[in-house]
């Protein structure tokens, strides 16, 4: 499967601009006067953006005999984006005095190459194995005016799962690990790179699942940890200021970690024509990627989420299937910094408190009706 994208030059506006009253509409700049609002969908003349986007997936499949499956892929993504803006303003920003620089460039370019294979084993009639391993390479480099900066990281992957099925396949159980070992390579721009022991990340899961037949009862559990590598952008990024470069990027930064856990419970009805479930969830990220106030990335404590899921399915005649489900959830989370909030009021930083924009309900209903001749 191949894919491309291309995006032509495209025109750019401007960012929402704050203004004070007439007259003195950059006087809050130097502290003279206030924000009285923001100009928004201002044009701007000779600011321009293009991107193209490529990607592709090879992949061969092969199997062996009844016992022993196996798959080979590569994958490959490229980006490209370039951004321009020339001195040029739109008439108001002119007309009150607005600063705009001669020029500005800047080219943001990405490429990632993974390559791994998996292996499918029955390893007689209760276990299934899968083993794998997985190699990836991921390259970024910026260019503002006529400077480039470029960066980049690798890892190797192994992974392990195993599958079990006992008790006349009533009871199944997966177990799997994954352990992964990154390396940054050392751009040229950043010489104290050189032979950093960057953080490696170890994952594994366990979910059991036993089926009670006479009572058409499921009960489920699940434990797992995750992660998430930091990106090229969290490793090196940059930021252009009116003292310079400014590097606001952290090679050291070690991969965010998250733990789950949750609980269930499904039960069918009527001969299976109700179904019910309810599950327990718990979810922690024990460590996050954040920004400070200088925009420096860093390692911070992450939140918590824990809740509850129930859902109901019914088929209460031919062709109809009703669904409905409620979902209660608690969750907060533990600031790196204080945060203003647009009523004037602080939330200290390190203290753990409510995530806004996370509704503690919700519920949804459904359904589906077919009719055939």
């Amino acid at each position: 499967m191949v894919h491309f994208s291309d995006t032509p030059l495209a025109d750019l506006n401007e960012s929402p601009f704050p203004v004070g009253p007439r007259g003195n509409e950059l006087g809050f700049e130097k502290g003279e006067g206030p924000v009285t609002g923001f100009v928004h969908n201002l044009n701007d003349p000779d600011s321009w953006r293009s991107a193209h986007l490529g990607t592709g997936i090879f992949s061969w499949q092969h199997r062996l005999n009844n016992r022993w499956s196996y798959s080979l892929y590569y994958q490959n993504t490229g980006t490209s984006r370039d951004f321009s803006d020339g001195p040029e303003l739109d008439l108001f920003l002119s007309q009150i005095g607005v600063f705009e620089f001669p020029f500005d460039s800047s080219l943001l370019e990405g490429e990632i190459h993974v390559v791994g294979t998996q292996h499918h084993l029955q390893a007689g009639e209760h276990y299934l194995l899968l083993l794998g391993v997985e190699q990836e390479k991921e390259s970024r480099s910026s260019q503002f005016i006529s400077r480039t900066f470029q960066g980049g990281q690798s890892s190797t992957a192994f992974f392990v799962q195993d599958q079990v099925n006992l008790c006349n396949r009533k009871l199944q159980m997966v177990a799997s690990f994954r352990s992964q070992f990154f390396e940054v390579d050392n751009p040229e721009s950043i010489p104290e790179l050189q032979g950093l022991d960057t953080p490696d990340a170890y994952t594994g899961a366990l979910a059991v699942s036993y089926l009670l037949r006479r009572t058409g009862s499921k009960v489920r559990s699940q434990a797992a940890n995750g992660f998430r590598a930091p990106s090229l952008s969290e490793r090196f990024a940059e930021l252009e200021t009116s003292q310079g470069r400014l590097r606001i990027g952290n090679p050291l930064l070690r991969p965010e970690r998250t733990l789950t856990l949750d609980l269930g419970l499904e039960q069918s009805l009527l001969d299976s024509r109700v179904r019910l479930g309810g599950t327990y969830f718990y979810n922690r990220l024990q460590e996050t990627i954040v920004s400070t106030r200088l925009l420096q990335q860093t390692n911070a404590k992450g939140g918590l989420s824990r809740g509850l899921e129930i859902f109901v399915q019914t088929a209460p005649a031919r062709g109809l299937d009703l669904n409905a489900g409620y979902t209660f959830t608690n969750g907060d989370f533990i600031p790196p910094f204080d945060i203003l909030r647009f009523d004037n009021t602080v939330f200290p930083g390190g203290v753990s408190r409510a995530i806004d924009g996370l509704p503690a309900l919700h519920w949804s209903a459904g359904f589906n009706y077919r009719r055939s001749r």
